[in-house]
């Protein structure tokens, strides 16, 4: 047998996985996957359904850390296939994604994603603080001033042709971005979320807001309600009258101590009731414990 034939590596993987032997049979994963991509298609789906076991994520981990010919595509199958919340998290850390590089922050985007759907969100806000480095539990980016790569612990903003959000210039030097939001044809909704991780207890809010509706039902609002079953409301907080200028406006409220571990803002424009367009804008949200 030749070690430069792919079924004598996989050969070799098989001969090492039944003497127990992980770190050897990566070795040999790691050879083949550098020499023929044809084996992907075989060998990716066995890597991601052991994914999740430590005795596989410690050593795949460290190989992947190396950033190998096929790191890319393994991080791109695992994030597509994977069910383990574990392996996800531990193995997307594992390459250390760089945010300033737009494929590896969508690959970032798409693991807190997955990590959603199979109801991991405390791993998900793990995996967010170790890529992002923001380790803040409360608003982030709440004056706009910044990028928001990884939704929903970033900003996630609404891109419709009749409800979307857009960065424009703030109010002055303190603020020098706002969000805008505008909702045409009568349609209306949430143009703007993000998730939060406070602690129980007493908080407050406080941003710089205004509006072009007079009619209180037409509004905007602030929103926070805990993330569980019930959606428990916490906050609803109308913004200023004045069109564009900006007005302070806060509002107190509770984090309660049982199912209430993450929480959901919402920034929502009502639609115009007549199918005008509506507009509003916000800048400055801060939340800080009492």
């Amino acid at each position: 047998m030749s070690r430069r034939d792919l079924p004598t590596q996989l050969w070799l993987i098989e001969d090492a996985v039944g003497q127990g032997r992980i770190d050897q049979s990566l070795r040999h994963y790691d050879y083949a996957l550098n020499t023929w991509r044809s084996a992907e298609p075989m060998l990716f789906p066995i890597l991601v359904g052991a994914s999740g076991q430590v005795a596989i994520d410690r050593p795949l981990a460290i190989l992947l850390s190396e950033r190998p010919l096929w790191w890319q595509r393994f991080l791109d199958t695992l994030i597509s296939t994977g069910n383990s919340p574990v392996g996800v998290s531990n193995l997307v850390s594992a390459v250390h994604l760089d945010l300033s590089k737009s494929d590896e922050q969508q690959l970032a985007a798409r693991a807190i994603q997955r990590l959603f759907q199979l109801h991991a969100v405390p791993q998900a806000f793990a995996l967010y603080r170790q890529i992002s480095g923001n380790s803040d539990r409360g608003i982030r980016n709440g004056d706009f001033s910044k990028a928001n790569p990884i939704p929903p612990f970033d900003w996630d903003l609404a891109d419709q042709a009749d409800l979307y959000a857009s960065v424009i210039a703030g109010p002055d030097a303190r603020y020098s971005r706002m969000l805008h939001l505008t909702a045409a044809d009568g349609k209306g909704g949430v143009a703007a979320q993000q998730l939060l991780h406070l602690a129980p207890g007493e908080h407050s809010i406080s941003a710089l807001a205004g509006g072009d509706a007079t009619d209180s039902t037409r509004r905007a609002h602030l929103q926070i309600a805990c993330q569980n079953s019930g959606n428990t409301q916490l906050v609803d907080m109308l913004f200023p009258t004045g069109g564009s200028s900006v007005k302070p406006v806060s509002s107190a409220f509770t984090i309660p101590t049982d199912d209430c571990a993450f929480q959901q803002i919402h920034v929502v424009l009502p639609g115009s009731i007549d199918g005008g367009t509506s507009q509003a804008w916000i800048t400055g949200i801060t939340v800080r414990p009492d």
